[in-house]
């Protein structure tokens, strides 16, 4: 996706709208298990940015080709316009430079409005249309083998050529990430480098569905790549762009059929599960070679990828980055810093990256971080040596029938770090619409309802119709860092109820800031445990469930059932007299969808707080001392 796209896809979104807790003790820890291995926070000046040179243009002009042609082994032909660095009358500088490749699938003009400045700092940048899209041959089917195929054979092809050094980098942004993270996996020789942002790698988890539910996202993406489906005029021959066009309708209809036989699927609940069409479309970061800058944004909608792509690659810190910022989906575009400083674009981390690994210039860059992270709710950059820090404790918080005194909700409990000494239960009716207006609508429908809108920045209209559980003020600035783990007993009048687990920054005056959220449908519970990721204590935190039909668990009305809910990862701190909320509630509308495969998601929803078998999160929390 792209920042042209953003367009289409907010036009599309409107009509789908028309001591650190006190004096309070640690849990008792629980059997070790596999864990995260987090690092401590590394030493940084005021400027989490100052240390490598931002790179400059060294080229006035740039020379660009059209469709250029590049045959794959199997006869289809791909097309390509390559820009090169140009002196000031326009004509192609002489000699060799490194190349950076960019594939993807809405035409090449899109990729242009946001990857078009390489050839100006001394890169040849090609960028292709994927098969079966813009002036490219043959049938486009959306990041499978075959396509990742093609990327070993470009990167391979760029390398040859008279004006290339033979080092590449692969780049892009959302699908344009996606396909430079694949083509990483593949692992041409001539790859070096990769700069890959805001891209999913399990699609079927973070794009095609989420917690069990189909997510609209998904939809939302099979019109907007449609774009793809026209070929671009050619500069040189409209002509040739109309005789692809007329082969490609002759066809197939640029794999129309298929990309709407992916939604019936989809809504039918046939691909509503995890199965082998989203597995060959994953990604294995294990096999990653070249070394690999990953950005994302917080509230971007593929944000639980980045920060696991980067823990999960098998290179050094350094030769592996991360940078989250305070982003949506749709602009990402914007500078790494603060608006009022200097500060560097993406493109300019992107340039100083490749610098490093295509050119071997010693800027710095490699000495950044490796981890970048703003910092929520203390609104600064911070650099980790990983993340999160190993000053992060995990501890059990647990849900308690009592009142707050601080919530308007169904029931104003309490979030406490010992459990209940009484049993008790939250009974109530959800809101069928809740989600609507929210954070997590801003976030996967890729920045939709634009900043500032209330609802989008206060939670308290979604707690109403919800269940709340609130901790005591901090007494000290106190960081949330990593995931997050719901354990919830919970049943429900429905036939298969949906749960949305939403954590909030609340202040002294009750302003309650959405912080990140989770969903998860009941028949959907079941988790594998060699690829769960636990905390020391033993806690699920990143439950990977299976989404099998063999390994669905339906329930009966009223039957309670254990879920083990992700909630995704967050960076945010605390200051001192603001407290920690979780909202439970059992809609997020639109991000999560009914299809034939999840009906009667919505009753009478309970969650039950037994001292034997309570419902508690697990929290990574430190205190803050800078």
């Amino acid at each position: 996706m792209n920042r042209l796209g953003s367009i289409t896809l907010a036009a599309a979104s409107a009509t789908a709208l028309t001591c650190v807790l006190g004096a309070m003790p640690i849990a008792e820890a629980a059997p070790a298990k596999a864990s995260i291995r987090p690092q401590a926070k590394a030493p940084s000046g005021p400027d989490a940015w100052a240390n490598y040179t931002v790179p400059k243009p060294s080229y006035p002009r740039e020379a660009r080709t059209v469709d250029v042609e590049i045959p794959m082994d199997d006869g289809v032909v791909l097309r390509a316009d390559v820009t090169r660095p140009a002196l000031a009358d326009g004509s192609p500088a002489p000699g060799r430079f490194p190349v950076v490749v960019v594939q993807g699938c809405y035409g090449k003009p899109v990729a242009l409005l946001t990857d078009s400045d390489y050839a100006r700092y001394g890169y040849v940048e090609v960028i292709v249309d994927v098969r079966g899209t813009g002036n490219s041959d043959g049938s486009f089917r959306a990041l499978d083998s075959r396509e990742r195929k093609d990327s070993y054979e470009i990167v391979q092809w760029a390398a040859k050529q008279p004006w290339s050094t033979g080092k590449v980098g692969a780049a892009g942004f959302s699908y344009y990430g996606a396909s430079a993270n694949r083509t990483a996996e593949i692992a041409p020789p001539a790859l070096k480098a990769v700069v890959a942002g805001a891209s999913p790698v399990d699609i079927y988890r973070e794009f095609m569905a989420d917690g069990g539910h189909w997510a609209s996202p998904s939809f939302l993406w099979f019109l907007l790549e449609l774009t793809g489906t026209l070929p671009s005029p050619s500069l040189d021959d409209p002509a040739k762009a109309l005789e692809i066009l007329r082969k490609r309708l002759a066809a197939d209809g640029n794999g129309i059929p298929w990309r709407f036989d992916q939604l019936i699927k989809l809504f039918n609940g046939q691909n509503n599960w995890d199965n082998a069409d989203w597995r060959e479309r994953s990604l294995d970061v294990t096999k990653i070679k070249a070394a690999t800058l990953v950005y994302t944004g917080w509230e971007d909608l593929f944000f639980r990828s980045s920060p696991r792509q980067y823990r999960d690659m098998k290179l050094q810190p350094g030769r592996k980055q991360l940078v989250i910022g305070p982003w949506t989906h749709y602009t990402l575009n914007k500078s790494v810093k603060p608006e009022e400083t200097p500060s560097p674009t993406k493109m300019q981390l992107a340039v100083a990256w490749f610098d490093h690994w295509l050119k071997g210039r010693n800027n710095g860059i490699d000495k950044v971080g490796p981890v970048t992270l703003y910092d929520q709710g203390a609104d600064r950059w911070t650099q980790y040596k990983d993340w999160p820090s190993t000053a992060t404790d995990y501890r059990r918080l647990y849900l308690n029938g009592t009142k707050s005194g601080t919530a308007t909700s169904l029931n104003d409990g309490t979030l406490a770090a010992a459990p209940p000494t009484t049993g008790g239960a939250d009974t109530g009716q959800f809101n069928l619409l809740g989600g609507l207006c929210s954070r997590s609508t801003t976030q996967f429908l890729g920045g939709a309802i634009p900043e500032g809108v209330p609802c989008n920045t206060d939670n308290r209209p979604e707690e109403k119709h919800s269940f709340t559980y609130t901790t005591q003020p901090f007494t000290t600035a106190t960081q949330i860092a990593g995931s997050v783990g719901l354990t919830l007993r919970g049943s429900s009048t429905a036939k298969d109820a949906s749960w949305v687990g939403r954590l909030s920054d609340v202040a002294p005056d009750g302003h309650s800031t959405p912080m990140t959220q989770g969903v998860l449908l009941t028949s959907r519970r079941s988790y594998d445990p060699a690829k769960t990721v636990y905390a020391a204590n033993g806690d699920p935190i990143e439950p990977y469930h299976y989404y099998t039909p063999d390994r669905a668990q339906p329930v009966s009305p009223g039957q309670q059932a254990t879920m083990h809910i992700e909630i995704l990862a967050t960076d945010w701190i605390l200051k001192p007299g603001h407290r920690l909320r979780l909202t439970v509630s059992g809609s997020d509308t639109p991000h999560i969808m009914p299809s034939l495969q999840s009906p009667e998601r919505f009753g009478i929803a309970t969650v039950h707080r037994d001292p034997s078998n309570p419902s508690y999160l697990t929290v990574p929390l430190r205190a803050v001392t800078n």
